[in-house]
Protein backbone atom coordinates (compact mmCIF):
# COMPACT_ATOMS: atom_id res chain seq x y z
CA UNK A 1 0.00 0.00 0.00
CA UNK A 2 1.35 3.41 -0.79
CA UNK A 3 0.24 6.93 0.30
CA UNK A 4 -0.95 9.31 -2.78
CA UNK A 5 0.30 12.48 -2.58
CA UNK A 6 -0.77 15.33 -4.11
CA UNK A 7 0.47 19.21 -3.88
CA UNK A 8 -2.37 19.36 -0.82
CA UNK A 9 -1.16 16.09 0.78
CA UNK A 10 2.61 17.98 1.36
CA UNK A 11 0.70 19.57 3.92
CA UNK A 12 -0.43 16.66 5.78
CA UNK A 13 3.59 15.23 4.96
CA UNK A 14 5.05 18.09 6.53
CA UNK A 15 2.89 18.15 9.26
CA UNK A 16 3.50 15.06 10.52
CA UNK A 17 7.03 13.66 8.62
CA UNK A 18 9.45 15.39 10.92
CA UNK A 19 10.64 13.60 13.40
CA UNK A 20 10.62 14.70 17.55
CA UNK A 21 13.74 13.39 18.98
CA UNK A 22 12.62 11.65 22.54
CA UNK A 23 9.53 10.57 21.10
CA UNK A 24 8.04 7.07 20.75
CA UNK A 25 6.05 6.63 17.55
CA UNK A 26 2.52 4.90 17.80
CA UNK A 27 0.26 6.17 15.13
CA UNK A 28 -1.65 4.83 12.35
CA UNK A 29 -3.46 5.44 9.06
CA UNK A 30 -6.25 3.42 8.76
CA UNK A 31 -5.38 2.45 4.81
CA UNK A 32 -2.04 2.11 5.51
CA UNK A 33 -0.79 1.19 8.54
CA UNK A 34 1.58 4.77 8.32
CA UNK A 35 2.62 5.90 11.22
CA UNK A 36 5.22 9.02 12.18
CA UNK A 37 5.42 11.73 14.71
CA UNK A 38 5.51 15.33 13.47
CA UNK A 39 5.92 18.86 15.26
CA UNK A 40 3.04 20.34 17.26
CA UNK A 41 0.15 21.39 15.87
CA UNK A 42 -0.42 24.21 18.15
CA UNK A 43 0.90 26.47 15.44
CA UNK A 44 -1.49 25.77 12.63
CA UNK A 45 -4.33 27.87 12.14
CA UNK A 46 -7.91 27.29 13.89
CA UNK A 47 -10.90 25.92 11.18
CA UNK A 48 -13.31 28.47 10.68
CA UNK A 49 -16.18 28.76 8.44
CA UNK A 50 -14.79 31.87 6.35
CA UNK A 51 -11.81 30.10 4.85
CA UNK A 52 -10.65 26.47 4.21
CA UNK A 53 -7.02 25.86 5.09
CA UNK A 54 -4.71 22.93 3.59
CA UNK A 55 -4.03 21.77 7.61
CA UNK A 56 -6.18 23.60 10.38
CA UNK A 57 -7.12 22.77 14.47
CA UNK A 58 -10.74 21.58 15.17
CA UNK A 59 -12.06 22.91 17.98
CA UNK A 60 -11.18 20.38 20.81
CA UNK A 61 -12.43 21.81 24.49
CA UNK A 62 -10.25 22.04 27.23
CA UNK A 63 -7.65 19.98 25.61
CA UNK A 64 -5.10 21.26 27.94
CA UNK A 65 -7.28 20.02 30.39
CA UNK A 66 -7.19 23.06 32.46
CA UNK A 67 -10.69 21.44 33.44
CA UNK A 68 -12.49 18.47 32.11
CA UNK A 69 -15.30 20.76 30.58
CA UNK A 70 -16.25 19.89 27.17
CA UNK A 71 -15.43 16.28 28.19
CA UNK A 72 -17.61 13.30 28.68
CA UNK A 73 -16.00 10.76 31.01
CA UNK A 74 -17.07 6.78 31.41
CA UNK A 75 -15.38 5.83 34.93
CA UNK A 76 -13.51 7.36 37.07
CA UNK A 77 -11.80 10.42 35.47
CA UNK A 78 -10.45 13.73 37.07
CA UNK A 79 -8.60 16.84 36.68
CA UNK A 80 -5.16 16.70 38.26
CA UNK A 81 -2.20 19.12 37.84
CA UNK A 82 1.96 18.93 37.98
CA UNK A 83 4.08 21.02 40.47
CA UNK A 84 4.12 23.82 37.84
CA UNK A 85 0.46 23.68 37.61
CA UNK A 86 -0.15 22.17 34.07
CA UNK A 87 -3.45 20.38 33.88
CA UNK A 88 -4.03 16.93 32.33
CA UNK A 89 -6.78 14.08 33.00
CA UNK A 90 -6.31 11.58 35.22
CA UNK A 91 -7.87 8.34 33.96
CA UNK A 92 -8.68 5.32 36.31
CA UNK A 93 -7.51 1.39 35.02
CA UNK A 94 -10.96 0.97 32.74
CA UNK A 95 -12.39 4.32 31.84
CA UNK A 96 -11.86 6.22 29.29
CA UNK A 97 -12.71 10.19 28.01
CA UNK A 98 -14.63 11.19 24.79
CA UNK A 99 -15.39 14.43 22.97
CA UNK A 100 -17.48 15.20 20.06
CA UNK A 101 -15.66 18.26 18.02
CA UNK A 102 -17.53 20.40 15.42
CA UNK A 103 -15.83 19.80 11.74
CA UNK A 104 -17.94 21.02 9.36
CA UNK A 105 -15.91 24.39 8.30
CA UNK A 106 -16.35 23.77 4.30
CA UNK A 107 -14.08 20.81 3.65
CA UNK A 108 -16.64 17.78 3.35
CA UNK A 109 -15.53 15.75 5.46
CA UNK A 110 -14.88 12.35 3.28
CA UNK A 111 -12.46 14.97 1.45
CA UNK A 112 -10.44 15.80 4.33
CA UNK A 113 -8.08 13.49 6.92
CA UNK A 114 -7.54 13.83 10.50
CA UNK A 115 -4.88 13.72 12.89
CA UNK A 116 -5.08 13.17 16.67
CA UNK A 117 -2.22 14.07 18.88
CA UNK A 118 -1.52 13.53 22.25
CA UNK A 119 0.81 12.71 25.78
CA UNK A 120 0.77 9.80 27.85
CA UNK A 121 1.99 9.31 31.14
CA UNK A 122 1.42 6.37 33.68
CA UNK A 123 1.81 7.36 37.20
CA UNK A 124 3.07 3.45 37.86
CA UNK A 125 3.84 0.58 35.48
CA UNK A 126 3.81 0.67 31.80
CA UNK A 127 -0.15 0.84 30.62
CA UNK A 128 -2.07 0.51 27.29
CA UNK A 129 -4.20 2.86 25.89
CA UNK A 130 -6.41 3.05 23.29
CA UNK A 131 -7.37 6.15 20.94
CA UNK A 132 -10.40 6.07 18.67
CA UNK A 133 -11.45 8.58 16.24
CA UNK A 134 -14.96 8.29 14.71
CA UNK A 135 -17.35 10.38 13.00
CA UNK A 136 -20.56 11.61 15.08
CA UNK A 137 -23.07 14.02 15.63
CA UNK A 138 -23.06 16.20 18.45
CA UNK A 139 -24.42 14.15 21.10
CA UNK A 140 -21.65 11.17 20.18
CA UNK A 141 -25.16 9.35 19.70
CA UNK A 142 -24.91 8.57 15.87
CA UNK A 143 -21.21 7.10 15.08
CA UNK A 144 -19.51 6.28 12.17
CA UNK A 145 -15.61 4.67 13.64
CA UNK A 146 -12.82 5.97 11.25
CA UNK A 147 -9.79 4.23 13.24
CA UNK A 148 -7.95 3.24 16.80
CA UNK A 149 -4.53 2.96 17.48
CA UNK A 150 -3.37 1.24 21.12
CA UNK A 151 0.10 2.10 22.75
CA UNK A 152 1.49 1.97 26.06
CA UNK A 153 1.62 5.09 28.45
CA UNK A 154 5.33 4.76 30.36
CA UNK A 155 6.15 5.15 33.96
CA UNK A 156 8.63 8.23 33.86
CA UNK A 157 8.57 8.90 30.72
CA UNK A 158 5.22 11.21 28.19
CA UNK A 159 4.94 10.06 24.94
CA UNK A 160 3.47 11.88 22.25
CA UNK A 161 0.74 9.46 20.22
CA UNK A 162 -0.50 10.22 16.76
CA UNK A 163 -3.52 8.91 15.02
CA UNK A 164 -3.87 9.81 11.25
CA UNK A 165 -7.55 8.50 9.56
CA UNK A 166 -9.45 9.52 6.52
CA UNK A 167 -12.57 11.31 6.90
CA UNK A 168 -15.79 9.77 5.12
CA UNK A 169 -19.16 11.80 4.57
CA UNK A 170 -21.17 12.41 7.11
CA UNK A 171 -24.55 14.36 7.88
CA UNK A 172 -24.43 17.99 8.70
CA UNK A 173 -23.48 19.15 11.20
CA UNK A 174 -20.65 16.66 11.50
CA UNK A 175 -18.19 16.15 14.25
CA UNK A 176 -15.09 14.05 14.54
CA UNK A 177 -15.43 11.94 17.78
CA UNK A 178 -12.18 11.58 19.94
CA UNK A 179 -11.91 8.92 22.42
CA UNK A 180 -9.05 7.83 24.67
CA UNK A 181 -9.50 4.89 27.22
CA UNK A 182 -7.34 3.25 29.86
CA UNK A 183 -6.88 -0.49 28.99
CA UNK A 184 -5.00 -1.31 31.94
CA UNK A 185 -6.23 -3.32 35.60
CA UNK A 186 -4.11 -1.35 38.01
CA UNK A 187 -2.16 1.94 36.35
CA UNK A 188 -3.76 5.76 36.20
CA UNK A 189 -2.66 7.24 33.54
CA UNK A 190 -2.41 10.72 32.56
CA UNK A 191 -3.54 12.56 29.30
CA UNK A 192 -2.46 16.15 28.21
CA UNK A 193 -2.03 18.58 24.94
CA UNK A 194 -5.08 16.97 22.97
CA UNK A 195 -5.26 18.34 19.35
CA UNK A 196 -7.71 17.47 16.35
CA UNK A 197 -6.13 18.58 12.95
CA UNK A 198 -7.96 18.42 9.89
CA UNK A 199 -6.30 18.00 6.52
CA UNK A 200 -8.26 19.83 3.61
CA UNK A 201 -7.67 17.05 0.38
CA UNK A 202 -4.91 14.78 1.98
CA UNK A 203 -6.45 11.11 1.45
CA UNK A 204 -4.63 7.61 2.67
CA UNK A 205 -5.43 5.16 0.38
CA UNK A 206 -3.81 1.83 -1.99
Amino acid sequence: MTLNVSPRHLVLAAFCATSLAGTAVAGTQTSSGFSHIGPSPAGLPSCNSTEIFDACRLPVKQGMFDSLQGWTANGMVSQGSDASGNGYAAIRPGSSVRQAVYASFGTPNEDASYVLRFRLLSESHDAPVRATLSMSNAAGTDVAKLGATTTLARHHEWTEVELVVDGKAFRQPAHVMIEIGNEDSAATVQVDDVFLVQSADAEVGP
